[in-house]
């Protein structure tokens, strides 16, 4: 987080430096093509593309309604309010999402990981509504105001991320190395 707040600054604080726009504005929203499947009648359609609930991959199912690169943001559920997985998140392939998280791509003059990374730390509570059952519907989320930070910038940030998952995954496959060396 400490990258993009220097670079940024806080999603939470008022960022006069660079123009607001409204989430609808800067991305195309892909919700229709979302359907939700029961459990039982998945387990009858198991296969090899991952089928995507509010906070990451429930299960795999043998057919796909999406194939590309999309923002998925959490709809409703316990993560809206404690934050114990990220709501906002980048999957990419062939891919099917139920009805419990929004799917988005950016429009071309805005950056996928910059705006995940933006929703990640922004505290939306304002534009989720309910008392049992939270919801960020879609009505809400497209008006959440989002700082637009030149292009450039958005794709150095989004470098930098690239950057550091590389080097995440290089560390992992030899920590995971030295131990299975150890075997």
């Amino acid at each position: 987080m400490s990258q993009f707040i220097e670079m940024f600054g806080d999603p939470n604080e008022e960022l006069k430096k660079w123009e607001m726009r409204p989430l609808g504005e800067l991305t195309v929203n892909f919700d229709r093509s979302r359907k939700p499947v029961k459990d039982g009648d998945r387990k009858l359609m198991q296969g090899p593309y991952p089928y995507y609930g509010a906070t990451g991959v429930v299960d795999h199912v043998n057919d796909y309604r999406l194939d590309g690169t999309y923002l998925l943001i959490s709809e409703d559920g316990k993560a809206l309010e404690f934050r114990n997985y990220d709501i906002a998140f980048i999957v990419s392939g062939k891919i099917w999402v139920n009805n419990h998280a929004h799917v988005l791509q950016c429009k071309d003059d805005f950056n996928m990981v910059f705006l995940q990374y933006f929703i990640k730390y922004l505290d939306i509570s304002h534009w989720v509504t309910g008392i049992d059952q939270k919801k960020l519907n879609r009505e809400n989320m497209d008006t959440i105001p989002i700082v637009v930070p030149p292009i450039v910038l958005q794709n150095q940030f989004a470098a930098f991320v690239q950057q550091v998952d590389k080097s995440k995954f290089i560390g992992s496959n030899r920590n995971l190395s030295r131990c299975l060396g150890t075997l």
